[in-house]
């Protein structure tokens, strides 16, 4: 692949046997959960900077409100309409980091492919 993403299978090294290729990617699902007074996207779960962003800009405002700690007992963050979430931008740093080895010779496998 060359460094525009580029993948030209005439010039590419690929092994004798049938093969394919699977390209992998990953993008907002362009869920928009909030109500209508408040405008943005769903958030990064998996990511604590997601959940901090959204601490911020949510609940953390609703506790600021006089008497709110009187009243809020437990905060649950999650959207059961949007579907659940299976990635994250941080997900090859920490898969290699819990797991000890790097992620992406293994995304075939994550994807549910077999050989």
């Amino acid at each position: 692949m060359d460094s525009d993403g580029v993948l030209d299978l005439a010039k590419a090294s690929l092994p004798s046997v049938p093969s394919r290729v699977l390209r992998i990617g990953c993008t907002t699902t362009a869920s928009r959960p909030a109500p209508a007074t408040v405008d943005g996207l769903e958030c990064d779960k998996l990511d604590p900077r997601g959940i901090e962003a959204h601490w911020a800009a949510m609940p953390a405002k609703i506790l600021a409100l006089p008497d709110a700690n009187d009243v809020i007992e437990y905060c649950i963050i999650d959207s059961f309409e949007v579907g659940g979430q299976n990635w994250t931008g941080i997900l090859p740093q920490e898969f290699a980091k819990r797991r000890g080895y790097p992620l992406g010779k293994h995304l075939v496998s994550v994807c549910g492919w077999r050989s």
